[in-house]
């Protein structure tokens, strides 16, 4: 017996069922994500920005960049998309709502990876959201209109130092790959998040979208 989910093809007996399951949650979160990525670059564009977007058609692959500290060869994993245009921004881009607790969430891991890229680079990396529930969504499936308003950022660097409005717990994620239980942190989205209109648009502009 064949059967067909999403896009994978599965014949009875060949996997156990979670194992299955697993795979199709994560084929899942990254065409999720990368759908918003895309969402992400159009809205830039409509701008007038100039943009990479570094992981878009490349599932499984991590983009990276390189350079030499001391005499040793490093690899920096680059956040999602590089905005080019003045002055400059990196933006590690999510598609999802705030918890029950107004917070919004990020596993250490992945802070670690992109404050040593900030350190290293001199340049300003953003952690940018595109919150479903604010865009009146009951669920991120739910296909929902790509607005700038239901977008917000924090600096990770920022982010990194808070110790107000921060909490951390052991939570379910993805790493390279594979499903672990890995250490999250938590920031009040009220304290810690900001419109991204307030970094795109002149002030006027906020000023009357608002």
């Amino acid at each position: 017996m064949t059967g067909w989910s999403g896009g994978l093809h599965i014949r009875a007996g060949q996997v156990p069922v979670a194992d299955w399951l697993c795979g199709w949650c994560l084929a899942h979160r990254r065409a999720t994500g990368e759908h918003w990525e895309r969402q992400f670059c159009i809205m830039a564009a409509r701008l007038g920005k100039v943009f990479t977007p570094h992981q878009i058609g490349k599932p499984g692959v991590a983009a990276s960049a390189y350079g030499v500290e001391g005499r040793e060869w490093r690899q920096w994993l680059l956040p999602d998309v590089t905005v080019w245009s003045a002055p400059g921004e990196h933006h590690e881009i999510k598609h999802k709502n705030p918890t029950r607790d107004g917070c919004y969430g990020l596993e250490e891991y992945r802070i670690a990876s992109l404050v040593r890229f900030a350190n290293t680079t001199g340049q300003q990396v953003l952690y940018t959201i595109h919150d479903w529930q604010h865009a009146g969504c009951r669920s991120s499936r739910e296909p929902c209109e790509n607005r700038l308003q239901d977008w917000v950022f924090a600096d990770i660097a920022d982010l990194s130092r808070a110790t107000v409005g921060v909490s951390s717990r052991r939570s379910p994620s993805y790493v390279n790959g594979e499903r672990r239980e890995v250490t999250v942190r938590y920031w009040s989205a009220a304290a810690h998040f900001r419109p991204l209109s307030m970094l795109w648009l002149p002030p006027a502009a906020v000023e009357s979208a608002s």
